[in-house]
């Protein structure tokens, strides 16, 4: 949309802007050798994200509000601006 002018991008809460994987989910799915399907659905999603955002004519901004694990961190690297919490 071109009258776009900055998109922002943060976290729902107040504690976390991602607060990685879920551990719990990784083992249950290395337990039913469906490891390397979850691998593939979730970096799918992460490499659609970041292709959008730098192809996008807007600016992205990230606004960190507490830990940046995971991929979250791969997005907030992503992003042409980083504001972090303390």
């Amino acid at each position: 949309d071109p009258a776009v002018r900055c998109v922002l991008l943060t976290g729902a809460g107040d504690r976390a802007f991602c607060a990685g994987g879920d551990v719990a989910g990784f083992a249950a799915a290395m337990a039913s050798g469906e490891m390397g399907l979850l691998i593939q659905r979730m970096t799918t999603a992460l490499h659609a994200a970041i292709s959008r955002f730098a192809r996008m004519d807007a600016p992205l901004l990230a606004a960190v509000n507490g830990v940046a694990a995971g991929a979250g961190l791969s997005l907030a690297a992503a992003c042409d601006l980083v504001i972090a919490a303390d």
